[in-house]
Formats: C-alpha cells, structure tokens, sequence
C-alpha cells in the first residue's frame, strides 16, 4: 500500500481510503460481455475524482486487504491508515459513478469540525464514509451488517447512540446488480461520453446474446460479494 499526496507534513490529517479491487481481479468474478471496460472505468473515475481534492490516498485492492470476511478486510485497512498516523479517514469504493471530488472535500471539511459523513446509497448500503480515529471501534466496526440492505439504517442509528454528531450526504446510486446499469443507462444524457459508450456496448451484447440465442435462455444474476461490498455481475446461458 502506497500513500500518495502532495500535502506538507503539519495537513496530513485526512487520508482517503479507495477500498475496491483492481479490474482483472473483477474479472475472474464476473462474467460480463466488456466487463474490462467497465471496471476499468469505474477505478479510473474514481481516483480522478480522488487526485481533484489534494489530499493524501491509498488504494487497497485485493493485493492490500487482509481479513477473512469483508468487514474484518474493510476494518484492518481503516486501522491501518490510522497506525499510518492519520486521524481522520475517508472511505470509498470504486462502484459510484455519481461520486465526485466535492462529495470529498465537503467530507473533509465536516470531519475537521469533528462530525461523521455517512453517505448512504439508494439501496440500503453506503457509498462514503468519513471517520475520526477517536470513533473507531474495530470490534463492533466489523459486526456490522456490510453487504446488506440494513447497512446504512444500523450504522447511522450506531454513530447516533455513541453521541457523536453525524452529517448524512445525498443518497446516490451505486453499481451493486445488473439492474443498476439500466437506471444509469434510462439516464444517460446525464453521464459523460465514455461511461455512456460502455453502457450501449455492454447493453447491446447482452441484447444480442438474448435475441440470437439458438436454444432456450435462461439469464441468472448472482449477487456476491463486488468491490467495496456490492454484489457481483454475474450473466450467463443456460440452454436445456
């Protein structure tokens, strides 16, 4: 793991944590027409949006996490950058198209005046999420309910019982099915030009697959575990 930054010693307070695995590590998982391009997207998107606020990062793909399940992987790589000597960390994965630098100053600024940021997304989940070290509790960090619907309604009720002010950001929509392609897909006039491209050839060769198939198709998504805890996107036949 390599901490990178541009920042003087005295403002290296806040260090951003892109939890989300590299594309060909995706790849082994999904098996989706053009998947390259997409997860390629994603990552890059990502920390163009990253590198836009200035502060200092780490990326801890595959090759950094450690931990049996993903709450104890998620936990160890927070505690790691606090034992970096970070006292306030922002977390993300690479599966929010939506997300953009000022979501990650406006989290900055917040955690500065000691309040939490929780981002949740639309499904239950969340798609950001700021701490102080002084919050950060590893035990019951990983009890709770990652990869779930219930995420976002049982760590903000947490945050709010331990009394510690908590900022909730704008809902957004996150990557976590196949499903979630079509709801950027029905808007796309609102994304760039190359997040569109990949959409319409991604959408296409499904279509094709589907249309041209000469047996009986039967189209399954599985949801696994995906990037920073979604599920994965997982599209195969079965003919009889």
């Amino acid at each position: 793991m390599k901490i990178e930054n541009t920042l003087p010693d005295h403002q290296k307070q806040i260090a951003i944590l892109v939890f989300a695995n590299s594309s060909q590590e995706e790849l082994k998982h999904k098996h989706l027409v053009h998947g390259q391009q997409l997860f390629d997207h994603l990552n890059k998107k990502t920390l163009v949006e990253v590198r836009k606020t200035g502060l200092p990062y780490a990326i801890y793909s595959e090759k950094e996490q450690h931990g049996t399940t993903f709450g104890e992987r998620f936990a160890n790589a927070i505690e790691d950058l606090f034992e970096k000597g970070y006292q306030k960390v922002i977390t993300i994965g690479n599966d929010s198209p939506n997300l953009t630098a000022s979501h990650l100053i406006d989290t900055s600024h917040k955690l500065m005046h000691n309040t939490m940021v929780v981002g949740p997304s639309i499904d239950g989940g969340i798609y950001l999420l700021g701490l102080d070290k002084s919050n950060f509790e590893k035990n019951s960090f990983v009890q709770l309910p990652w990869q779930t619907r219930l995420l976002a309604k049982f760590l903000i009720k947490k945050i709010s019982a331990s009394g510690t002010h908590i900022k909730l950001l704008y809902r957004l929509k996150d990557i976590d099915k196949l499903q979630d392609l079509q709801y950027f897909l029905n808007r796309i006039n609102r994304t760039t030009r190359l997040f569109k491209s990949i959409l319409l050839l991604l959408f296409s060769c499904i279509y094709e697959a589907i249309i041209y198939q000469p047996k009986p198709l039967v189209t399954t998504i599985h949801t696994i575990p995906f990037n920073k805890g979604s599920p994965d996107l997982m599209l195969y036949t079965q003919s009889n």
